[in-house]
């Protein structure tokens, strides 16, 4: 499901659609932060705000300080998307978000 969700991001993407396409690399992104949380027995994985996963996650060694910021810059992309803050972002941030949740989600 993700992957196929990746795909909808690449082709808004070459529509010139930033927004959508966004909002839907932080949504793959989330689920796995939240799936992460869960494996490494974080408490409330399921209903925490990811950035506070993320957080977590760097705290108890699961991620490197460097992965920790990667996955706060893609989580502020899609935020800032989802909240009509488009200019905050560029179409080579997004294509970056792409290949950092492709390499590190599957």
């Amino acid at each position: 499901m993700s992957g196929s969700l990746l795909e909808q991001a690449d082709q808004l993407l070459a529509a010139g659609q930033r927004v959508p396409a966004a909002v839907i690399v932080r949504i793959v992104l989330e689920r796995w932060i939240r799936d992460e949380a869960e494996k490494n027995g974080i408490a409330n994985a399921d209903s925490e705000k990811a950035s506070s996963l993320n957080d977590s996650l760097k705290r108890v060694g699961v991620f490197s300080i460097p992965k920790w910021r990667q996955v706060q810059t893609c989580l502020d992309i899609g935020n800032a998307a989802a909240h009509g803050k488009d200019d905050q972002f560029s179409a080579d941030d997004i294509r970056r978000a792409l290949e950092f949740v492709r390499a590190a989600c599957f």
